[in-house]
């Protein structure tokens, strides 16, 4: 049965309220990762409050240096639903970002030096990938070693910046390819300029 011109407006005025509290989520969240007190008193308008403080713990002991990936994944999802551009099978995109965003934190527990790769550090203190990050590359690197883990978790990024860009991996190469050309061409006529300008 075919939707009413009501029943679409309803649906459509719901889509926005939801890109609109993402979005919402993801400023707060931002403007409590960046907060900071001017001085050893805050001011009251400086205050994070007790929910502020408790996210930004939150985010910290979880994601570690990578806290920012998840305002960023809200705004990214708030302003596609906002300016309805959905994506065709929100599950699986779902899923693609979960990856990304393990993956990342994940290199970015094993950037630490080998003694601060713990779970405990990264909840406690918010070093590399948080506690998640800990998890997934204890994870790896019992199973698949160091550099293993490392090609692993790259190939896991780049296979979901590209399913999530749209973009094949063939397109970027070959734009990739397109640039140098083009910047070797252009060296190469400087240089010809140069040596050959007749100095007057």
């Amino acid at each position: 049965m075919a939707k009413t011109k009501k029943q679409r407006l309803k649906e459509e005025i719901k889509l926005e309220l939801i890109g609109i509290i993402l979005i919402a989520i993801a400023i707060y969240l931002f403007w409590v990762i960046f907060q900071k007190p001017s001085g050893p008193y805050p001011l009251p308008e400086e205050s994070k409050g007790w929910l502020g403080e408790f996210l930004f713990r939150v985010l910290k002991g979880l994601t570690g240096e990578g806290k920012l990936l998840i305002p960023l994944l809200l705004l990214f999802n708030g302003a596609k639903i906002l300016f309805r551009r959905p994506f065709p099978d929100l599950p699986r995109i779902y899923l693609v970002q979960v990856i990304f965003l393990l993956s990342i934190l994940s290199i970015l527990h094993l950037n630490l030096p080998p003694e601060e790769q713990t779970i405990f550090n990264g909840l406690q203190y918010g070093l590399g990938g948080g506690f998640l990050g800990g998890c997934i590359s204890w994870l790896t690197t019992k199973v698949f070693g160091i550099i293993g883990s490392y090609i692993l978790l790259f190939s896991l990024n780049i296979a979901s910046i590209l399913y999530l860009s749209r973009i094949s991996l063939k397109d970027v190469i070959l734009k990739i390819w397109a640039l140098i050309l083009k910047f070797f061409r252009g060296l190469k006529k400087q240089i010809a300029d140069f040596i050959f300008t007749t100095v007057e």
